[in-house]
């Protein structure tokens, strides 16, 4: 039956994610008439929820009753009780208590159960720690006193989710809908491919079809934004079309887009990041069979002014933004470069040509020159959510999957002298990512806070569970990063470098860190060429002095300048000298396979 709720009221809002009621939750708004409120209309009977957490959101009258009750005082608060001792084994399934949504997660797997002091891939484990394995994809260990209170086992006589009431049927939505709370708790997977297909669809994320952006080119069209886009039929992706793909039956690649907003109402006016975006689609589209999709935040994410189911769309996809970019099933590409300013002032010079942008003062969208808008003209490099994308995308167990690109792909390379091609990243510790934040621009300042906490939460997530690592192109600095980084690869077994700027302290620093690691197997180094290549080379031969875990050594290219280098790298790693191909300047690929059968076979 119809319900009746007013401003202020507890009541308990159904969550989608973990199939559970969350109590606390408070009534912000429940407006029986049309009224505008925060500048924006809001339509009879929707109600505004606001979660324990903080978030908020507005339910459409369809879903109240679905997903709205009133709070049973008769039921159990809903926090962990004390309760007696459990005993999990590994494998068991169990449920997890969320603090912040105030509720059990079911499907929570038992990955490991130390009952005595243990070492598990490569970490002292104390006796009665817990690791826990959550839906979405994420881990966590659960020290011995947290167990009792935020792990019990499944329950087949009390619905999945609730924390009282053993029993008691929980209705589901008629159309589940992913709440702003729901979305900052969920532990999307970053390698499942149905993981991000369920993210863009509870966050109504629409990617943009390859051929869409070559036809707006050529029409010299700029990009429309979200609303705009809709109106295209061949325009945006379906979610249908998102899921076949997630399921096998489709193929496509997915590329995310970072790039700077050049003016505050169009990130592009004059058409150069689409011209550079569709140069370098253009080269994968022809290297590949599969169909293109993009993600471009103007077209992709609704843009001001929203209503409120936009705005709320809009809310749930900045909460897991990072899957865009940090997810090993799309690739980054990144437009670093602003709009040339002869072709700026050439633009803004001419009053015939206009960008279609929302226009405030009419509430409409509708054509303006260049030269009324807020410019933004802040180098990509120095804007905080920039800066974020880029750490997000280095996260990637693949460095080659993160690169940037240009308007023409040539003008940067340079020759083998020049180290300007190099543009690879490494994944940023949280320590200089703040560093790097401090002297970053946001919009708005807030924003620094979330970023960092994000940040944090996705470097150990994603280096804590990387086995094998790819890093290519290393601009100068990247190296003494990856040092930093390295201790908290803590499943690490292959490391690869390929075509690594070096420098003397960067490869000692490095060298260092590899002497005393134990979780490299297998370290496969391809250097640039000049005296970077023997200082990297050399200082890894000496860390190898140390390190007991390295078997398979892989130089790739790796010059060996005379007969007296060759002498010294075979003695620093225990090898006895060869004089075959020892005076030869180039190594071949024989005397590498054998470099590789020797440490296999002969290091202790």
């Amino acid at each position: 039956m119809e319900r009746s709720l007013t401003k202020g009221e507890i009541v308990e809002a159904w969550s989608n994610s973990v199939q559970a009621w969350i109590p606390g939750t408070v009534v912000l708004e429940a407006p029986t008439a049309p009224c505008s409120i925060d500048g924006q209309q809001i339509p009879a009977g929707f109600i505004k929820l606001g979660y324990p957490g903080g978030a908020t959101k507005w339910v459409p009258p369809e879903q109240v009753l679905n997903i709205i009750r009133q709070s049973n005082t008769s039921q159990t608060s809903g926090y962990p009780d004390q309760r007696m001792e459990r005993s999990f084994a590994k494998g068991d399934t169990v449920e997890a208590w969320s603090n912040s949504l105030q509720a059990w997660i079911p499907g929570t797997m038992v990955l490991e159960a130390a009952k005595a002091p243990c070492n598990i891939d490569g970490q002292q484990i104390p006796a009665g720690f817990v690791k826990l394995g959550y839906p979405g994809g994420a881990t966590k260990w659960v020290p011995p006193h947290q167990v009792l209170n935020i792990v019990r086992k499944s329950s087949t006589s009390q619905t999945s989710g609730t924390s009282g009431n053993p029993g008691t049927a929980q209705p589901k939505p008629a159309k589940p809908v992913l709440s702003d709370a729901d979305a900052d708790e969920a532990e999307y997977s970053l390698t499942d491919p149905n993981s991000l297909a369920e993210f863009l669809r509870h966050a109504n994320i629409r990617l943009v079809r390859a051929g869409y952006l070559y036809q707006l080119l050529r029409l010299k069209l700029p990009l429309p934004c979200r609303q705009e886009a809709e109106k295209e039929p061949a325009a945006l992706v379906p979610h249908e079309e998102v899921s076949a793909w997630a399921a096998g039956s489709r193929d496509a690649m997915i590329v995310s887009v970072s790039h700077a907003w050049e003016t505050r109402e169009h990130p592009d006016p004059c058409c150069y990041q689409l011209k550079c975006l569709v140069d370098a689609l253009a080269l994968f589209d022809a290297a590949y069979y599969s169909d293109i999709w993009v993600f471009y935040d103007f077209v992709s994410l609704f843009q001001f002014e929203r209503q409120p189911a936009e705005q709320e769309s809009f809310d749930r996809s900045m909460q897991n933004m990072h899957l865009m970019y940090a997810h090993e099933c799309t690739r980054t590409f990144r437009l670093e470069n602003l709009t040339p300013s002869d072709v700026w002032q050439a633009m803004e010079s001419n009053p015939q040509r206009k960008v279609r942008v929302y226009d405030v003062a009419s509430h409409c969208v509708r054509d303006r020159a260049l030269r009324d808008l807020v410019a933004n003209r802040v180098p990509y490099l120095c804007k905080g959510w920039c800066k974020a994308e880029v750490a997000w995308s280095s996260a990637r167990d693949n460095s080659e999957l993160n690169q940037p690109i240009f308007g023409d792909p040539r003008s940067d390379l340079g020759g083998w002298s020049s180290y300007s091609w190099l543009k690879g990243k490494v994944p940023v510790p949280p320590e200089i990512f703040e560093q790097d934040m401090q002297r970053s621009e946001f919009t708005h300042r807030d924003d620094a806070a979330a970023v960092l906490k994000l940040q944090r939460k996705i470097f150990y997530l994603k280096v804590s569970e990387c086995k094998q690592a790819l890093f290519s192109n290393l601009a100068e600095g990247e190296l003494s990063r990856l040092a930093r980084a390295l201790p908290a690869y803590r499943k690490l077994k292959i490391l690869q470098l390929e075509d690594v700027h070096v420098t003397h302290a960067a490869a000692e620093e490095f060298a260092q860190v590899l002497a005393s690691n134990e979780t490299i197997r297998e370290l496969c180094l391809k250097c640039p060429r000049g005296d970077d290549r023997k200082a990297l080379v050399e200082a890894v031969m000496r860390a190898l002095k140390t390190n007991r875990t390295i078997t398979t050594l892989k130089l790739v290219n790796a010059i060996l300048h005379d007969d007296k280098c060759q002498s010294k790298l075979t003695v620093l790693i225990g090898m006895p000298p060869r004089s075959t191909s020892a005076s030869s300047k180039w190594a071949c690929r024989s005397i590498l396979t054998r470099y590789k059968a020797i440490l296999e076979s002969e290091r202790p």
